[in-house]
Protein backbone atom coordinates (compact mmCIF):
# COMPACT_ATOMS: atom_id res chain seq x y z
CA UNK A 1 0.00 0.00 0.00
CA UNK A 2 2.73 2.68 0.88
CA UNK A 3 4.92 1.49 -2.37
CA UNK A 4 1.60 1.97 -4.15
CA UNK A 5 0.98 5.75 -3.30
CA UNK A 6 4.42 6.43 -3.75
CA UNK A 7 4.23 5.56 -6.94
CA UNK A 8 0.47 7.14 -7.53
CA UNK A 9 1.26 10.54 -5.96
CA UNK A 10 4.52 10.85 -4.20
CA UNK A 11 3.86 14.75 -3.34
CA UNK A 12 1.03 12.92 -0.89
CA UNK A 13 3.87 11.28 1.11
CA UNK A 14 6.15 13.70 0.99
CA UNK A 15 4.04 16.04 2.55
CA UNK A 16 2.86 13.34 5.17
CA UNK A 17 5.90 13.21 6.18
CA UNK A 18 6.76 16.33 6.95
CA UNK A 19 4.06 17.09 8.73
CA UNK A 20 4.64 13.81 10.34
CA UNK A 21 7.94 15.49 11.61
CA UNK A 22 6.12 18.58 12.91
CA UNK A 23 3.66 16.46 15.25
CA UNK A 24 6.66 14.87 16.37
CA UNK A 25 7.77 11.29 14.36
CA UNK A 26 7.07 8.19 16.06
CA UNK A 27 10.08 6.90 16.78
CA UNK A 28 12.19 4.77 14.06
CA UNK A 29 15.47 4.12 13.55
CA UNK A 30 18.02 5.34 11.30
CA UNK A 31 17.38 2.20 9.14
CA UNK A 32 13.72 1.94 8.94
CA UNK A 33 14.12 6.09 7.86
CA UNK A 34 16.78 4.88 5.32
CA UNK A 35 14.79 2.27 4.16
CA UNK A 36 11.66 4.39 3.82
CA UNK A 37 13.75 7.25 1.49
CA UNK A 38 15.13 4.28 -0.72
CA UNK A 39 11.43 3.15 -1.17
CA UNK A 40 10.66 6.51 -2.51
CA UNK A 41 13.64 7.11 -4.44
CA UNK A 42 12.58 3.99 -6.24
CA UNK A 43 8.98 4.70 -5.85
CA UNK A 44 9.81 8.36 -7.75
CA UNK A 45 11.99 6.61 -10.64
CA UNK A 46 9.29 3.86 -11.61
CA UNK A 47 6.68 6.71 -11.43
CA UNK A 48 9.52 8.70 -14.20
CA UNK A 49 9.44 6.33 -16.44
CA UNK A 50 6.38 5.78 -16.80
CA UNK A 51 5.68 9.08 -17.46
CA UNK A 52 8.33 8.55 -20.49
CA UNK A 53 6.57 4.78 -21.62
CA UNK A 54 3.57 6.73 -21.67
CA UNK A 55 5.41 9.48 -24.04
CA UNK A 56 5.32 12.87 -21.66
CA UNK A 57 8.19 14.18 -23.84
CA UNK A 58 6.16 13.38 -27.51
CA UNK A 59 6.22 16.96 -28.66
CA UNK A 60 7.66 18.96 -26.52
CA UNK A 61 9.72 21.75 -26.88
CA UNK A 62 13.68 21.61 -28.29
CA UNK A 63 14.37 23.61 -24.91
CA UNK A 64 11.93 20.87 -22.83
CA UNK A 65 13.56 17.75 -23.70
CA UNK A 66 16.93 19.77 -22.83
CA UNK A 67 15.49 20.23 -19.35
CA UNK A 68 14.62 16.62 -19.61
CA UNK A 69 18.01 15.82 -20.38
CA UNK A 70 19.50 17.52 -17.98
CA UNK A 71 17.34 16.52 -14.85
CA UNK A 72 17.74 12.38 -16.15
CA UNK A 73 21.56 13.23 -16.00
CA UNK A 74 21.38 15.05 -12.48
CA UNK A 75 18.89 11.85 -11.31
CA UNK A 76 21.13 9.68 -12.67
CA UNK A 77 23.89 11.33 -11.10
CA UNK A 78 21.95 11.38 -7.76
CA UNK A 79 21.13 7.59 -7.73
CA UNK A 80 24.89 6.49 -8.98
CA UNK A 81 25.93 8.30 -5.60
CA UNK A 82 23.36 6.57 -3.45
CA UNK A 83 24.32 3.38 -5.10
CA UNK A 84 28.09 3.60 -4.69
CA UNK A 85 28.00 4.92 -1.01
CA UNK A 86 25.57 2.05 -0.37
CA UNK A 87 28.15 -0.17 -1.95
CA UNK A 88 31.13 0.86 0.09
CA UNK A 89 28.33 0.77 3.29
CA UNK A 90 27.58 -2.70 2.83
CA UNK A 91 30.65 -4.01 1.21
CA UNK A 92 29.42 -7.81 0.24
CA UNK A 93 27.45 -8.06 3.59
CA UNK A 94 25.03 -10.16 1.74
Amino acid sequence: MARELCVRDPHVVLRARVEEAREGERDKTPVEHLLDDLAIVGAMAGRARGRLVRGAIDGATEDERERVRRACGEATAGVGDLQRRCERELGDAR
